[in-house]
């Protein structure tokens, strides 16, 4: 499991910012500051890991090693349909599938993969 110097190093190279000084300029950070962050040499307070979970889009869960899931609150509200009879987001269809039991569970599964030509 990467550390979170690691993961934000590893978002930032997704993100396009093969140089660490064009991205301390795009979130305000004095370039040798984000160095001490990106080697482990200085702890990441609670305000930092927000600020970088929101730039990044994932959460703060992702950042910390708590789950692989970069999801974050904007994904989980954000629509994932929407017309003039239907509004559901990303967390109500989430909500949703937990609740259902296992077997249906992976029912649902098997329906997807089929949609998708598995």
């Amino acid at each position: 499991m990467l550390k979170i110097n690691e993961k934000i190093i590893a978002l930032r190279m997704e993100a396009g910012y093969k140089r660490r000084t064009d991205f301390a300029r795009a979130i305000g950070m004095n370039p040798s500051t984000l160095a001490n962050y990106e080697i482990g040499a200085r702890e990441f307070s609670d305000e930092l890991l927000l600020k970088f979970a929101d730039f990044f889009d994932v959460s703060v869960d992702y950042l910390m090693g708590r789950t692989e899931h970069k999801l974050s609150i904007g994904e989980y509200n954000k629509p994932f349909i929407e017309n003039d009879d239907m509004r559901l987001t990303i967390g109500e269809i989430y909500n949703r599938l937990n609740e259902l039991r296992p077997e249906n569970k992976k029912l649902i599964v098997g329906i997807i993969d089929a949609m998708k030509g598995k």
